[in-house]
């Protein structure tokens, strides 16, 4: 499939799978629904909303049958510090400069600690241990 737009453009959709959309122009808004694999923008794109989640991943490990159930959030200057749920379990998030750094989860078995990285300002891996 090939699509090509001359320079004035207010809308486009594509409602069929589209492998890789490119835009090389000044775009105020671009929404995109599911199935597109591949986005390349140039600069000047102001909003890029995604409107579905991507592909399900592999089921996680077994909780027995246990889930994490009524949460009680907490918040510090604004951002969320942490969660208690019903059966004990927590969660405790920290931040730097109001980016999310690090989330430890604690089941009372088992601590999980996720370090999120970033490069100028864009998250580029996370760590768990």
């Amino acid at each position: 499939m090939s699509i090509s737009v001359s320079p004035i453009l207010n809308k486009l959709t594509i409602s069929n799978v589209v492998n890789e959309i490119g835009i090389y122009s000044v775009v105020d808004k671009i929404t995109i629904s599911p199935n597109v694999n591949k986005i390349t923008l140039s600069p000047s794109v102001n909003n890029v909303t995604i409107s579905s989640n991507g592909s399900q991943g592999p089921a996680g490990p077994s909780g027995n049958g246990v889930g994490l159930t009524e949460p009680v959030f907490t918040y510090t200057d604004g951002l969320l510090a942490g969660i208690v749920y019903a059966g004990g379990e927590t969660k405790v998030l920290s931040y730097t400069s109001g980016q999310l750094t690090t989330l430890v989860f604690n089941d009372g078995q088992t601590i999980v600690t996720k370090q999120f990285n970033y490069t100028d300002g864009s998250l580029t891996s996370i760590t768990e241990t």
